[in-house]
Parts: C-alpha cells; sequence; structure tokens
C-alpha cells in the first residue's frame, strides 16, 4: 500500500535512478508511437514515469536534507545533474508538447483533465518549446548550472551552521537563562590548571542551531555575546556571495532568452499574481500601512529597555528586550510555559484537533524510519488508511536548518486505474530531548509544527484522480501557503490549547490566564513583524525586476531596509548569503506568497472563528472545498466554493491586529 524507506537508502542508489530514467525514456518512446493518443493512454502513464521516478530518488533527498553527510553529499552531487539533464530534455521534447496539445484539443476531458494540461502546456512554453536548437541547447545547460549552483549555496549554508560554536565558561554569562536552556548548553570538559593538573570543569556550548541560537539571543544576558553570535549567523556562508552573482545572472538570461523582460516576469508566469507591478504595489501598501504602527512599537520597546539601563538598543538586542517585555509588561514568560509544551504531547494534541476538526484519525504505524527520532503515522477516515505521514521533529547537526514539509507519494489513480496513496514528511528542529528534560517546545515552535502540518494535511488528503494535480502538486507557489498558514492560527485558540498544554511533569493544564495572555500577545509587534516579512519580499522581488551583480545587491538591501527597518541593521549583516528560500529553494521571485497566501489563510480562519472552530460542516467544506482538490482548479474558484464569495484582503490586517 504505501513504498517502505529503504534500510540502505543510498546502496547503489545512482545506478537505480539511471536505471528508472532509462526505463522512463524507453516507456516514452512507445508512448509517442502511438497513432493516435488520448489522457488515457498517453498522459496517465507519463504522470505514472515521473511519480516512480519521485519514489526513487526521495531517499536521496531525505538523506542529504536530514542526515547529512559525505556520503549523502557525493551521491546527492552525482544524481542532481543527471535529474536536471533528464527533466530539462522532457521538458524541450516537442513531441511530448505536440501530443499534449492534440490531446487538449480532440479528446473529451474532465475539468481536471483540461486544467493539468492547460499548466503543462504552458510549462513546455515556458521552457523553450518551440526555440531553435541554439537556444534549447542554452536552457538546458543554464538549468544544470543552477541545479548544481543551488546545490552548493545549501550545503555551503549547512557546513558553516554546523562548524560555528562558542563556549562560555563564566557562569555569570548564562545567569537568569531558563533552566533547560542551560541544560542543554551545558558540557563537562577536562582542562589543566596551572599547576598543570586535569580537572574538570562546566561549560556551555552555544551553536548558529535554531534551538541554540535562538535560545542566547532570547535569554543571554551579555549583550556582547549576543553580538558574536549575531555577526557569526548574519554573516555565514560569504563564499555565496559569488554563487548568488552566478544564480542571478543565469536566472536573468535564461528568462530574457524566453522572451521574458526580467525573471520576475518568467515567475510570475506560473502564479496567481498578475505581474511583478502588481506583487510591488501589493508589498508596499502593506509596508506603509504598517510602518507608523511598527514605530509605535519600536519605541515602546526603546523606552522599556532604556528603563533596563540599555539607551541604546541594536539589532541583536531585539529578542533579549522584546522577551523581557512580553514577561514584565504583557505577563507572558515563554520560558515559564516552555514546560507545558512538551514534544510528544503537542503531536498528539494536534492530531487529536485534526481528528475533531475534520472527522479523520491517526494511528502508529510501524515502518523503517531513516532516524530512531522519526515518528509515523497512517491516516483513516471510517477506519480506511488513506495516508501515511513522518515527522522527523527534533534538532540534530546532520540536519538543515529551518522546518519544512515534502511529499513522497501523490494520490491519484494510475494508468491501471490503481489508487495510489499519499506519503508525506515534515521536518523540524525543535530542542533535542536530553537526559530527563524532553523535547520542550516554544509556543512558536508550536505554531511552526501546525504550520507544517498545514502543507502536509493539503497533500495527504487530497482526492484528485490525476498525480500531477494532487496535493500540493501544481498549486500557484502564491497560494501554496493557505492551508499551512491558515492552520497554524488554531495553535493560539483556547480551545485547542487544551487539547495538548499541560506541564510534563505534573500533567496540570497550563492555565487558562497564560492561554489568555497567548491569544492576547499574538499580535504582539506585529508591525515590526510584517515589515521584516516585506523586507524579504520587496529585495526578492526587486533583486529579479533588474539584474543586480556584486555591491549592487548588498546597496539594494540598503536602500529597502531604510524602509523595513525601525532599529538599523548592524554593518556586518550579509543576511543575502543565507536567503536559502530564493538562492537554495523554490522561492525566487516568489517570497511575496507568504503574505499573497496570508490573506486567503486570515480570511478563511476568521471565517471558523466567527463561526466556532469546531462547527463540522464548516470543517468539511474546507476539506472538500480546498483539501481535496489540490491543483485540479484556480485557487479564487476554490475558495469562493468554500465560502461562496471572493477572498477580502482587509482581513490580513484585521488578523495581524494592524491598525490602519
Amino acid at each position: 500500500m504505501f513504498p517502505e524507506y529503504p534500510a540502505k537508502p543510498l546502496d547503489k542508489i545512482t545506478q537505480k535512478v539511471k536505471d528508472q530514467i532509462e526505463w522512463n525514456k524507453n516507456n516514452l518512446e512507445t508512448l509517442l508511437k502511438m497513432p493516435e493518443k488520448t489522457f488515457s493512454n498517453f498522459m496517465k502513464p507519463f504522470q505514472d514515469m515521473a511519480e516512480e521516478l519521485q519514489r526513487v530518488t526521495w531517499p536521496v533527498m531525505v538523506e542529504n536534507s536530514v542526515n547529512n553527510s559525505a556520503d549523502s553529499q557525493k551521491i546527492y552531487a552525482e544524481i542532481i545533474p543527471i535529474l536536471t539533464e533528464y527533466s530539462t530534455e522532457i521538458s524541450q521534447d516537442e513531441r511530448i508538447y505536440s501530443a499534449l496539445k492534440e490531446i487538449s484539443t480532440k479528446d473529451i476531458l474532465t475539468d481536471e483533465q483540461k486544467e493539468l494540461l492547460r499548466r503543462e502546456i504552458r510549462e513546455y512554453e515556458l521552457e523553450g518549446i518551440g526555440a531553435d536548437k541554439k537556444t534549447k541547447k542554452k536552457i538546458k545547460e543554464f538549468n544544470l548550472k543552477l541545479s548544481d549552483l543551488t546545490k552548493d549555496f545549501n550545503q555551503n549554508l549547512i557546513d558553516a551552521t554546523a562548524k560555528f560554536e562558542y563556549i562560555i565558561e563564566n557562569e555569570k554569562d548564562v545567569e537568569g537563562m531558563p533552566e533547560h536552556e542551560r541544560l542543554s548548553a551545558k558540557m563537562e570538559v577536562k582542562k589543566k590548571n596551572k599547576k598543570g593538573e586535569e580537572k574538570t570543569k562546566t561549560v556551555y556550548k552555544f551553536t548558529l542551531q535554531a534551538p541554540s541560537y535562538t535560545a542566547y539571543m532570547t535569554y543571554g544576558p551579555n549583550p556582547e555575546i549576543r553580538k558574536i553570535l549575531h555577526k557569526a549567523y548574519t554573516t555565514r556562508a560569504p563564499q555565496n556571495a559569488k554563487i548568488i552573482d552566478k544564480i542571478l545572472k543565469i536566472r536573468h538570461e535564461k528568462a530574457t532568452l524566453l522572451g521574458f523582460k526580467n525573471y520576475a516576469e518568467y515567475s510570475i508566469e506560473r502564479k496567481m499574481a498578475g505581474s511583478p507591478k502588481e506583487v510591488v504595489k501589493f508589498l508596499d501598501d502593506l509596508v506603509s500601512r504598517s510602518r507608523k504602527q511598527a514605530k509605535e512599537e519600536t519605541q515602546e520597546l526603546k523606552k522599556f529597555a532604556a528603563e533596563k539601563g540599555k539607551k541604546d538598543i541594536k539589532i541583536y538586542d531585539l529578542a533579549y528586550y522584546s522577551n523581557l517585555y512580553m514577561k514584565e509588561m504583557l505577563g507572558l514568560d515563554e520560558n515559564a510555559i516552555k514546560p507545558y509544551f512538551e514534544k510528544e504531547k503537542v503531536v498528539n494534541g494536534m492530531m487529536e484537533f485534526l481528528e475533531k476538526l475534520f472527522g479523520i484519525s491517526f494511528r502508529k504505524a510501524q515502518t523503517n524510519v531513516w532516524h530512531p527520532n522519526v515518528q509515523v503515522y497512517d491516516l483513516t477516515d471510517n477506519s480506511r488508511v488513506f495516508a501515511r505521514i513522518y515527522m522527523d521533529l527534533e534538532t540534530r547537526p546532520q540536519k538543515r536548518s529551518g522546518a519544512w514539509m515534502d511529499n513522497w507519494v501523490s494520490h491519484c489513480l494510475d494508468g491501471q486505474n490503481k489508487q495510489r496513496f499519499p506519503v508525506a514528511y515534515i521536518v523540524g528542529n525543535f530542542p533535542e530531548a536530553k537526559g530527563e528534560i524532553p523535547s520542550l517546545l516554544k509556543h512558536g515552535d508550536v505554531v511552526t509544527l501546525f504550520h507544517e502540518m498545514g502543507h502536509a494535511i493539503h497533500h495527504l488528503f487530497s482526492k484528485t484522480t490525476e498525480c500531477f494535480n494532487s496535493g500540493v502538486n501544481g498549486v500557484a507557489w502564491d497560494v501554496v501557503e493557505f492551508p499551512s498558514q491558515f492552520l497554524e492560527n488554531f495553535a493560539y485558540d483556547k480551545k485547542v490549547l487544551e487539547m495538548f498544554a499541560r506541564h510534563y511533569q505534573t500533567g496540570e493544564k497550563l492555565p487558562d490566564a497564560e492561554m489568555e495572555k497567548i491569544q492576547k500577545n499574538r499580535n504582539f509587534q506585529s508591525a515590526m513583524l510584517l515589515l521584516r516579512q516585506m523586507e524579504f519580499a520587496t529585495f526578492d522581488m526587486n533583486l529579479h525586476i533588474k539584474l543586480h551583480q556584486g555591491s549592487e545587491i548588498q546597496e539594494l538591501l540598503d536602500k529597502i531596509r531604510k524602509k523595513t527597518r525601525i532599529i538599523p541593521p548592524a554593518e556586518y549583516e550579509k543576511s543575502q548569503n543565507q536567503f536559502g528560500h530564493i538562492f537554495g529553494g523554490g522561492y525566487a521571485a516568489g517570497y511575496y506568497s507568504y503574505k499573497w497566501a496570508e490573506v486567503y489563510a486570515a480570511d478563511a480562519y476568521l471565517y471558523f472563528a466567527d463561526n466556532g472552530i469546531f462547527h463540522r460542516n464548516i470543517g468539511k467544506d474546507f476539506k472538500t472545498a480546498i483539501l481535496e482538490k489540490g491543483s485540479s482548479r484556480n485557487m479564487n474558484a476554490l475558495f469562493r466554493e468554500f465560502i461562496g464569495r471572493d477572498v477580502e484582503p482587509e482581513k490580513l490586517l484585521q488578523l495581524n491586529g494592524i491598525r490602519t
């Protein structure tokens, strides 16, 4: 029913990938020779071929991102050019394009099949179908170079993050930090004294891995150490600067070769937004409408810090004094409530919530995994298993930073009319369980978990008949975050928190007063945070509207920061070198998507909130109208099916508590 994760995932994998590609090519030649092509006899097996290749390659992608090693790096470096060359060949094959055009005009098609063909035909046109051999060859070279460069960008970031550590020997420098954060950082090392005697000494190690870095930036009392960590974090992987230049140049050349003015125009062709100009207007409007409130929030924080003796607050002081402000002025102590968010209880409570909201069930599954910490669950509907999810949530040095969801198998009816059952996995970098202290989450981690699960259920709940329309496949990039951002809102709801917020030692539930503080403080510094997101999104879009190279990149970022930063950046910051979303992932000229999609998410969540979050009919409607449909229809049409009207942009500012 589900594929098994290989016991030896990297064993002979390069050859397996080559064999699958060879099989695909031979099968494709057979399909192309058919005198009369239909959706059933051509497009179905064509999708199956892509799915089979995904099954073979998926373990390599997993190993390289969560069990990164010299072996995984070597094999990943081997197969990425092979996959890129193959996908480029497929995307430039005039015969496939002609077959799709023929099927789209001659065959009797369902609406779902029409939408799939529309997108596939567009993809071929965006890869230069119909161009001369010289242009096609150039595009192929571009694609190969880009895959190699993004791989190097990500590996540099992984290596730089794993390499850095800062040892604190003075107890005063960890004074006042939460006990569990101190325990996580605590180490016993042997040192020689002046007499040459070897003695054991307690020290504290902090790294650039998210839980460790965030812990000191939020609670660490020494501003000089915060500055050291901040500088190390924002100057990681300086060699990526040259890679960025190459990536931007190739993207621009590819876009212009295909007839676009710039890469931003090329990227927008696959999205819901109408043009780069429309996106820039959307972003500028959010900046102008939130800047006044952001200034007020910053001034309030500066005033508070001054009362604590810190007259000149720096960017690396922001998390520290924001946390103190929340604790003393707003009554919310993230440290005090962390013991109520034990990872296992949160996961189980989240699943209980989803069961209640959507009428499905989770049950533990026993199967091969890539690490002992990975947990696997089957999803059932009326006792019928319909999907599987893997969860890998605790941090470790070999794991890529951040949190993400990815899919292994997509739901569909294959060429033999057999049902494929979807499989996905979510990854986090939450605190590692250490000794008697389990993995304890900040509330922000809980929100992250809900976010990634939102992506997962979008994929796992799919009921489309076509693989290419299933789950997150084919969904326009600027609305693919809609279900994830929608779900994360429930992590603030009291009725949901009551399902899992219990002290890991006593079992006592999180006091009502603390739940109310979480709700009241969900929009703490919301305008400042919005400006921060606008900085990333505006930088990304403008970076791809016009080709920038060398110092022009920093100059562009500095110019944007004059509007988005109330507290100036540090002079050493080179955050572009760590911007994996656009240089190591799929968000190039698309980072705005987070806010674009949040408009849909805010509107949908407020609809739930206004009618009662456990209103079974509304949960069912969201599941059938949005989650089950994948990319079988335009998201605007699906949203209208769900609520009965178009999305209302004002709901975004309303939910974020931004006064206009």
